[in-house]
């Protein structure tokens, strides 16, 4: 394979064609990475695509900025901000802004903890993938064992 695992036709080493346009079809897998049809059987490329639907999902972004606008309009007509919070249509603007920093925060921590898995599989130590991610390896170890629950393995040795 060349470019460090990555496959320049968009196809596996195992002949299997993926979705062009994807980040699968760009290429970032590696040999073992897809199983019949295509499917990618990898945690990190399904976090990946889950943080990327939802980053992508602009629904509630949307209706806030909607929301927003309208609380605007509002207060340069001169309403007092009982009427503008207290008054306000449900969700309020602050519940949409959480509920969807809680969304991404989920998906970003789903993919963390598959990219430090995947780094540790290979043999990085938990020193080295702290500072590939910039926290300590105390940190490092909470992330892998996070996800070692979420799998149901168990607890990952002092690398």
């Amino acid at each position: 394979m060349a470019n460090g695992g990555r496959v320049e036709d968009g196809s596996a080493a195992s002949g299997a064609r993926v979705k062009e346009g994807s980040l699968v079809g760009a290429g970032y897998v590696d040999e073992g990475s897809l199983v019949d049809g295509g499917q990618v059987e990898d945690e990190f490329v399904a976090a990946l695509e889950s943080l990327t639907r939802t980053l992508e999902d602009r629904r509630v972004v949307e209706q806030a900025l909607d929301r927003a606008d309208r609380l605007r309009q509002q207060r340069e007509r001169g309403a007092g901000y009982r009427e503008l919070v207290a008054g306000s249509e449900r969700p309020l603007i602050v519940e949409l802004v959480s509920e969807r920093l809680e969304e991404i925060a989920s998906a970003g921590a789903r993919f963390r903890r598959a990219a430090a898995a995947g780094l540790y599989e290979e043999g990085m130590t938990m020193e080295e993938i702290a500072a590939t991610f910039g926290v300590s390896r105390q940190r490092v170890s909470t992330i892998l064992r996070e996800g070692s629950e979420q799998a149901g393995e168990g607890d990952h040795d002092q690398r």
